[in-house]
């Protein structure tokens, strides 16, 4: 039995393709084989529904950024975080504030000595011509003893060595307790952590006329630092 021919509003080729499916190709009132055609860039059915190419590119997504890009842009933050440490080191207030840290620090390590070297007491012993200190014992005050950390002599210079950022600190003014002549530029800390003063001692720091002050209990050895002046 003949098949009819189809109408398709897109080309004959539908019809063409229907002539060669198998049993009766009728109207369009009536459901027969569908077979895709190729027009082009789009496939269409015989009733001309177009369909998308799967052949045709699709446009590129925008790719974000890669761990690689990332690790870089961190790096960059890091090294320039870095480079403006030093900047803001080398401003006088700054200094004051890390030399009078250190010293605190080097306070309480020496108090700590002596609590733990009960049979020879630790003494702090400052020089304000040459801008340092050093810590000895009562037996022998005007000999460093030694830093466990280095083995090096524990004397500490304002712009040398361990304090070498600290150049153009200087050591201003010191009261230990009204004392003169040997002993008024030391203190010793006692076996409990006191010192061998009647009142607090102080140390003033100076840089480019700013000042910031040490203050040593009694009757503790406690260090506070007070702010600049």
């Amino acid at each position: 039995m003949g098949g009819y021919r189809p109408s398709c509003a897109v080309c004959n080729a539908c019809a063409d393709l229907a002539g060669q499916t198998s049993g009766p190709v009728v109207t369009a009132d009536v459901k027969y084989p569908l077979r895709l055609v190729d027009h082009g860039p789009m496939l269409t059915s015989c009733h001309g529904t177009p369909r998308p190419d799967r052949t045709t590119p699709k446009p590129a997504r925008r790719a974000g950024f890669t761990l690689v890009e990332l690790l870089i842009t961190v790096l960059i933050i890091g090294i320039a975080a870095g480079l403006a440490v030093p900047m803001l080191g080398s401003t006088s207030t700054t200094k004051l504030r890390e030399a009078g840290k250190l010293l605190a620090a080097d306070l309480a390590f020496a108090q700590n000595e002596s609590i733990t070297h009960g049979s020879d007491l630790r003494t702090v012993v400052f020089d304000t011509d040459t801008a340092s200190y050093h810590i000895g014992t009562v037996s022998d005050p005007d000999t460093p003893i030694t830093n466990p950390i280095g083995g090096e002599p524990f004397r500490v210079t304002f712009g040398e060595g361990r304090a070498k950022q600290l150049a153009g600190v200087s050591i201003v003014g010191l009261s230990m307790n009204g004392d003169t002549g040997a002993t008024a530029d030391r203190f010793v800390f006692g076996l409990y952590g006191q010192i061998d003063q009647a009142s607090d001692a102080t140390i003033t720091l100076g840089a480019d006329g700013m000042t910031i002050t040490l203050t040593v209990e009694a009757s503790t050895g406690e260090t506070t630092l007070s702010n600049l002046q």
